[in-house]
């Protein structure tokens, strides 16, 4: 078993972080505002549907699951996705000689599908055990 360093994350609103730059001029803001948000990266700012992309052309595909309304229109689009778009997709990469892996993570709370999303940093090795 081998670590894969994560090459990028991606998410449709992945958290905003504020430049600072030793040297640089900084921003105005009053004391009061400044002590309570720091613009520090908490774990409630993360995004809670995100890809992983890995070497070897793996995708970790992380998503919370959807309830009430929301889980009727997204089994429409997964089945679009998934039984038309990822059956072509494999068809045109084994034309092409080319692998892939897609791995798709389904968690039942936010907050742990925000949790993957905050430890994982571009670069950094790590090996993915799933529990027995």
């Amino acid at each position: 078993m081998n670590p894969y360093p994560p090459e990028k994350k991606s998410a449709i609103h992945p958290p905003q972080r504020t430049d600072i730059t030793p040297g640089k001029e900084e921003a105005k803001v009053e004391p009061a505002k400044k002590s309570d948000d720091l613009d520090i990266l908490e774990l409630y700012k993360m995004p809670v549907d995100y890809t992983l992309e890995l070497p070897d052309e793996i995708r970790i595909i992380v998503r919370p699951k959807k309830k009430g309304f929301a889980a009727v229109l997204d089994g429409v689009g997964r089945f679009f996705s998934q039984g038309i778009g990822r059956p072509v997709k494999t068809i045109l990469r084994e034309i092409k000689k080319k692998s892939y892996t897609d791995i798709e993570i389904v968690f039942a709370d936010n907050e742990d599908a925000q949790a993957v999303y905050w430890s994982f940093f571009e670069g950094q090795k790590c090996l993915l055990i799933w529990p027995d």
